[in-house]
């Protein structure tokens, strides 16, 4: 019998829940964390990076435009993401795969995602359910699941 397992994202942190056809009841496998969401642009920074010292002008001048701090910690956070969805995917054979996270969030993530994780993905839905409680999810999910089983 074939099984969910249910990414719920935002920027700040992803469930992983696993959900048994036969049942309603969401299993919260595990919770990822990401503290830089919280953070301002100048805490993320610790230095002027990508700088050099030009002799011909006399002062440190920008090799490229910088890049903004959180952009890139939200690309790390969204590559440490797809990577345990991967994990999960692999050590959970039976089971099909759903995305939830918001747009910029979603898209970054289905980019991202490692090619036998996208063979499992059966439905990304662009919305921030991650303040949900667990009950009010699988109510949202319930919709997903009845159509999955029909179709099994």
């Amino acid at each position: 019998m074939r099984t969910l397992l249910i990414v719920v994202a935002d920027t700040a942190t992803a469930r992983f829940y696993r959900l048994p056809t036969d049942t309603r009841r969401l299993a919260l496998l595990e919770v990822l964390a990401n503290p830089a969401a919280r953070h301002h642009e100048h805490e993320l920074r610790s230095g002027r990076q990508g700088r050099r010292y030009s002799r011909a002008a006399g002062h440190p001048q920008a090799l490229a435009g910088p890049t903004p701090a959180r952009r890139v910690a939200t690309e790390r956070y969204t590559a440490q993401l797809t990577r345990r969805v991967a994990a999960l995917c692999a050590q959970q054979r039976d089971a099909d795969l759903v995305l939830v996270a918001g747009g910029r969030l979603l898209g970054a993530i289905e980019r991202r995602l490692p090619l036998p994780a996208q063979h499992r993905l059966i439905a990304s839905i662009p919305r921030d359910l991650g303040h949900l409680t667990e009950a009010a999810l699988a109510r949202e999910l319930l919709p997903l699941r009845r159509a999955r089983m029909a179709v099994a």
